[in-house]
């Protein structure tokens, strides 16, 4: 018996040997010496670097990716974002683009043909009220829009329902508006001066029909007031030349300053803005023309003041010269 296991204990030996052998890995000399051998890059160790201009910082606290329900991203800003500064009186509108203002109300309905679900969104609209007649419906609109023609940029949709008690209900909407808030701010200084009163802004959503114009799609440029450039212009981190041509485009529905101001409308008298439970504030478009330092007129004007001065250099005497001397 010990015979046979001898020589078996050798082989075993033999064959554990040629398997290391065969699975040591290759050495860095052997991958040099290779002439096809070809390196990697690793594609996470390049250093590459996005500009700031691809992202924007939200809060200093992030929140636990792995607890999406722990924190959110809140919606704070920088103070030098130039939509939302302090005081509304901060800006200056530097030109609109919008239609001209509605000499008639635009009534569309009662037989309206609407989109097929899934084909459209639902919007909001300020429901008006129903009448038992077409024409008091109609002329309820002309109400309406007469005692706000300067922000009506929308649509009188009549809709046909029927009515528990027999008969039909001609149900008046106006919109659609650009969101909930555009709507709700602009409910509450629409149907402050209609007769009768709309009480409690009834909002409804409804899907937009064929019949009905685009509402609410005017814009405008914005840039800071001539206050606020002066007072910029103080800070030497500021140019004023800048400061004078930077302006950003708003639409209606959107907001302005850190106040959130809503834009009611937009027309080509300026920029309605309002708030809920407030006034209305006003930016026009006439405005007094200004030239803030470091203006193009006034590096004009120095350029010729230094050109004046060259002149005159050149007319005194020079130092040493028999002028002087007399």
């Amino acid at each position: 018996m010990r015979p046979l296991i001898y020589p078996f204990f050798v082989m075993c030996i033999f064959f554990m040997k040629n398997t290391y052998a065969q699975s040591t890995p290759i050495g860095p000399n052997i991958a040099d010496s290779s002439p096809q051998t070809v390196r990697l890059a690793d594609p996470f160790s390049r250093g590459v670097q996005k500009p700031f201009a691809y992202g924007e910082i939200f809060s200093p606290n992030i929140p636990d990716i792995q607890n999406p329900n722990r924190a959110k991203f809140s919606a704070q800003t920088t103070g030098d974002n130039m939509r939302s500064l302090p005081d509304v009186s901060s800006y200056r509108l530097v030109g609109v683009s919008s239609k001209p203002v509605s000499q008639k109300p635009n009534i569309v309905g009662p037989y309206l043909t609407m989109p097929e679900k899934g084909e459209a969104p639902l919007q909001y609209y300020i429901r008006l009220g129903a009448f038992n007649q077409l024409s008091y419906a109609k002329q309820y609109a002309w109400e309406f829009f007469s005692a706000n023609k300067i922000l009506i940029d929308a649509n009188f949709v009549i809709r046909k329902t029927s009515w528990k008690e027999g008969g039909n209900l001609f149900q008046i909407d106006y919109g659609p508006f650009a969101d909930y808030d555009h709507a709700v701010i602009s409910c509450g200084r629409l149907t402050k001066y209609v007769t009768p009163p709309v009480t409690k802004c009834p909002l409804v959503k409804e899907y937009t029909s064929s019949q009905e114009q685009p509402s609410y799609t005017s814009n405008a440029l914005i840039g800071l007031s001539s206050a606020t450039i002066s007072q910029f212009s103080d800070s030497q981190i500021y140019d004023p030349k800048k400061l004078i041509s930077t302006n950003f485009k708003i639409r209606e529905g959107e907001k302005l300053g850190a106040a959130e101001y809503m834009v009611i409308k937009i027309n080509q008298d300026g920029v309605y803005l309002g708030k809920l439970n407030s006034s209305i504030y006003f930016l026009p478009i006439d405005t007094i023309p200004f030239n803030a330092p470091g203006s193009a007129k006034e590096d004009k004007n120095l350029a010729s003041d230094e050109k004046n001065l060259s002149k005159d250099d050149k007319l005194l005497p020079k130092v040493g010269s028999p002028n002087l001397a007399r």
